[in-house]
């Protein structure tokens, strides 16, 4: 194996022709030698190297040249690494840093190396399997654990699976979605982008949200059934929606519709 210093100058040699390239030969004599380059970097993982700063050079510099999707998929495979992958994020608050690679989802605890781990970091997006799920329709990814108190489901979830929100903006399963809350006084829904007015329903309480505390104390705590004596359900059709989240407590608020 050759030296650190001389792979990292080779790196710049690489580069360069990466973006000289202009026919097919020079073309696959890039291919060749990133081929060659991506053969030293795995073995310089699974040997003992103490040069840490001529690594961290090296990893900084294969990002944009060495980093081959396909490579990547194999050594999940190789390793019995389970993963699934999303096109883009759909989760507000959520951006890639490597694209066009898909974003990779799995139990990154499984791999033990620590410079592959480092490697992975550096040149992929990645998640933690058990807390992301994607849309079948759009195959765009969201979180299905929260990250924060005031964090809020982007999808819906029923038999057919799941269903991002911007899918639903697209009228895909709305009237399914309603109906799954339709008097429904255990659940409410999240998703903003649904005019419940041109479905027939209007908002009970005109004033204030409802303000449900999951802990006692002096501020008031409105139940979905003490709520729902107030109106006559022989006559109207009711769903909750989410409204805002606190530390401690949810608002909500309350449509009907005649039946």
């Amino acid at each position: 194996m050759k030296d650190l210093t001389t792979l990292v100058e080779k790196l710049d040699e690489i580069k360069t022709d990466k973006e000289m390239a202009v026919n097919k030969f020079q073309r696959e004599d890039v291919n060749r030698q990133i081929d060659e380059f991506f053969q030293y970097f795995n073995a310089i993982n699974y040997v003992n190297i103490n040069n840490e700063d001529k690594i961290e050079q090296l990893q900084t510099g294969l990002a944009s040249v060495i980093f081959d999707e396909s490579k990547f998929v194999d050594y999940l495979q190789e390793n019995n690494i389970e993963y699934f992958t999303a096109d883009e994020y759909v989760e507000d608050g959520y951006d890639q840093k490597h694209e066009p690679f898909d974003i990779f989802f799995a139990d990154w605890n499984q791999i033990k190396d620590k410079k592959m781990m480092d490697f992975i970091e550096s040149n992929v997006d990645i998640e933690w399997s058990d807390e992301w799920s994607t849309c079948d329709y759009c195959h765009k990814a969201f979180r299905v654990q929260p990250d924060s108190w005031h964090w809020k489901p982007h999808y819906w979830i029923n038999e057919d699976g799941y269903t991002c929100f911007e899918c639903l903006e697209k009228d895909i399963h709305i009237h399914a979605y309603i109906q799954h809350y339709l008097n429904n006084k255990d659940d409410m829904m999240f998703f903003d982008g649904v005019d419940l007015e041109k479905h027939g329903f209007k908002l009970f309480n005109n004033e204030n949200s409802y303000n449900e505390r999951f802990i006692s104390g002096f501020e008031r705590s409105d139940k979905p059934e003490d709520i729902l004596k107030r109106i006559d359900t022989d006559k109207y059709d009711f769903l909750f929606k989410h409204y805002s989240s606190g530390q401690f407590n949810v608002h909500y608020e309350l449509y009907i519709k005649e039946k």
